[in-house]
């Protein structure tokens, strides 16, 4: 290990130190005189050696091995990625098979003892090209599902401008312009805007952070716990119904998710319940997901330290051609 360190660069400080940071995301924070060092280059083999990682392999960038990696060299006669490639497979039999009652560390026993098939020199860079080849046609895929999925949002926005044009039904001439206030109900949830404090076996306080719009789900288990008496509260204010949705006020403004129910938890104060009463519940739900509605929410927002946007500018939203008649 390094006798000394220092978190910048100097002519005595030069070797850049290959702790976890710097040996998975190639991030330099700290460099060594290099004394009672082991130094790696790079595309050496290092593996995780200590903690929730170890067993994980991964290649070397140039600098002084930290303490809680190690270095693995192949002997003669053994290709070194062929190995590379071997050590990475054997992940997960490496991190549940440690050793250590508080941090883990990997078992020697393992690293030392695990035999595989070595086939001559000439098969082992066969074997390790067709890998490359195949792990660069699933980079491809990826990079192809990314594109994709990317196009995807484009095409769900046209899809949605469209609907709320009249362009999907060829029917626009009866529609109007109506504020939201005349076709649902906007409630604020904790008009007080106090943060109700912490109890133990409390109640879910969930806000604009507990929501997982990618999967439509609420995050009950990491929300808030408060008083049983703060959903009592809530429940004289407003009770939650099928169709109901949810969007936030400050900090994240719009991004509307539907409610869960039942009703057993409560509502912050950073998002504003929507509850349709005078329309399809549904054509409300996809015009907040709308860019239509962004716009708004973009062109209405207050700057502070938070962006914000008053529930009474809610209630006023509206846009021409918005709601049917």
């Amino acid at each position: 290990m390094p006798s000394s360190l220092q978190s910048g660069k100097s002519d005595q400080f030069s070797i850049p130190y290959v702790d976890i940071k710097a040996f998975e995301k190639g991030i330099i924070e700290r460099y060594t005189d290099g004394s009672k060092a082991v130094i790696c280059q790079d595309g050496d083999i290092l593996i995780v050696w200590d903690g929730a990682r170890c067993g994980f392999t991964g290649r070397a960038i140039h600098g002084a091995i930290g303490s809680t990696l190690a270095r693995i060299t192949p002997k003669p006669g053994l290709d070194k990625d062929y190995l590379y490639y071997f050590l990475k497979s054997q992940y997960q039999r490496f991190n549940t098979n440690v050793k250590g009652m508080g941090i883990p560390h990997l078992n020697p026993f393992i690293i030392h003892h695990s035999s595989f098939i070595i086939p001559p020199l000439p098969e082992q860079h066969r074997i390790v090209e067709r890998i490359e080849e195949l792990f660069s046609e699933l980079d491809n895929g990826l990079a192809s599902l990314k594109q994709a999925k990317e196009q995807l949002k484009v095409y769900r926005q046209s899809v949605l401008k469209w609907a709320f044009e009249g362009r999907l039904t060829n029917r626009s001439k009866d529609w109007a312009s109506i504020k939201l206030g005349k076709v649902a109900y906007a409630v604020d949830p904790q008009p007080s805007h106090r943060t109700p404090p912490v109890v133990d076996n409390g109640i879910p306080y969930v806000s604009i952070k507990d929501f997982d719009h990618k999967n439509g789900k609420i995050d009950f288990v990491n929300a808030r716990k408060v008083s049983p008496d703060i959903l009592r509260e809530h429940c004289e204010r407003y009770q939650l119904k099928e169709g109901d949705f949810v969007i936030g006020k400050i900090g994240t403004i719009g991004k509307p998710i539907k409610v869960i129910l039942p009703q057993v938890y409560t509502l912050s104060a950073n998002i504003v319940l929507i509850q349709p009463i005078n329309i399809n519940s549904s054509f409300l739900y996809y015009f907040f997901q709308s860019n239509i509605i962004e716009k708004e929410f973009l062109s209405g927002k207050k700057a502070t330290t938070q962006a914000a946007y008053g529930i009474q500018k809610v209630r006023e939203l509206k846009n021409q051609n918005s709601y049917a008649k």
